[in-house]
């Protein structure tokens, strides 16, 4: 088994709920896999421990939307954004997205590796209420967090690396969210240059 799920495994049975909250604001989906487990040896109750996972998951993407929400739009754009490469016509066509496909964004937003404090930011800076952001998070979170902790149930005594296993998945992801992004914002360019209509 991987040094670091068996490390997770040994500090959450010894600390339980004290230690599972800031595991899974860290670590989520790892720690849901591994609380499968634990559940299906008896250490956690399964109600509890997916709460807990669940609120895990909220708090950051809340703490990333209010950042947002708090950010002044066209400052931040104006003053921050030339340096991770968002221009005004850039935010304008993702903040279009956020507000024309809020669900598919979320989803996007949370499947995506090394890119979903961005995402999650822009979701506050583009202004969409919290409701429906909020609301989209609770609902992919807990489908998310079923699924990974029924998988950590079933069959995690005989995946020996989930956390390869769980990157692997997440880089995959990844790469198709940015090519679909990369399309979505380069079309326009390719078309007017190439006078395709």
């Amino acid at each position: 088994m991987d040094g670091n799920l068996s490390a997770i495994m040994e500090s959450l049975i010894i600390y339980k709920y004290w230690l599972l909250l800031p595991i899974a604001i860290v670590e989520g989906p790892m720690v849901a896999f591994v609380c499968g487990m634990l559940v299906a040896l008896g250490y956690f109750n399964p109600f509890i421990a997916f709460g807990i996972l669940v609120l895990g998951d909220l708090i950051p993407d809340g703490f990333l939307y209010t950042m947002g929400r708090f950010a002044r739009k066209h400052t931040w754009v104006k003053r921050w954004g030339t340096y991770v490469g968002v221009t005004e016509e850039r935010f304008s066509k993702a903040e279009m997205l956020w507000h024309t496909h809020p669900g598919k964004t979320v989803l996007a937003s949370k499947f995506t590796y090394g890119v979903t404090a961005p995402f999650l930011f822009m979701a506050g800076l583009s202004g969409i209420p919290a409701r429906i952001f909020f609301g989209y998070s609770i609902s992919i979170s807990v489908v998310h967090y079923a699924v990974l902790m029924g998988l950590g149930y079933f069959f995690g005594t005989s995946l020996a690396s989930i956390g390869d296993f769980l990157t692997s998945i997440e880089i995959g992801v990844t790469i198709v969210v940015l090519a679909g992004v990369a399309y979505y914002l380069l079309m326009p360019y390719v078309r007017e240059k190439f006078h395709w209509d």
